[in-house]
């Protein structure tokens, strides 16, 4: 008498891009949720294990700004919850940013702890300058008939931290 047993083996999660090629557009220097443009660029699946209930793992972070879930900033190697995942938000880091472009690279983990193959995320930073609201208070001579300039700063970077305020002779 002959037994066989047959046991499906689980296969790792896939991470198949759709074909997006351009990265994420994040515009200022505020925390924005990327979440959705993930899940534009990339296909996420598991032989086994419900979309709800895979995790993910930063493997990478970004060099010019950072990754939070809530107020809570992601490091490499920790393993997110679906939930948590989909929180997923960017900050540029102006003080620190070397380039106006970032990436990273995440995997994804299934019930069994296997993981997929890391996946990288690219984004660029359109630095766009504050809303300027309310009262400004800035002391400059305009009895000159001229165009009176009040200072632009560039900080090395391909961006600008002061912004010029020009005033038209009346």
């Amino acid at each position: 008498e002959v037994s066989v047993t047959f046991a499906y083996k689980n296969q790792e999660p896939t991470v198949t891009e759709r074909g997006v090629t351009e990265a994420i557009q994040i515009k200022g220097s505020e925390k924005t949720d990327i979440y959705q443009n993930i899940v534009a660029r990339f296909d996420i699946k598991d032989d086994l294990t419900e979309d709800g209930q895979l995790r993910y793992e930063i493997t990478d972070v970004p060099k010019n700004g950072a990754l939070f879930i809530g107020d809570h900033k992601v490091t490499n190697n920790t393993s997110d919850t679906n939930d948590q995942w989909k929180k997923l938000a960017y900050q540029f880091d102006y003080d620190m940013a070397t380039l106006t472009t970032d990436s990273f690279k995440f995997k994804v983990i299934d019930k069994d702890n296997i993981q997929s193959q890391p996946k990288q995320v690219n984004i660029d930073i359109s630095w766009l300058p504050p809303d300027i609201k309310g009262d400004i208070d800035v002391d400059v001579d305009v009895s000159t008939p001229y165009w009176t300039s009040l200072g632009i700063k560039s900080d090395g970077h391909d961006f600008v931290k002061k912004y010029v305020v020009e005033i038209a002779p009346s």
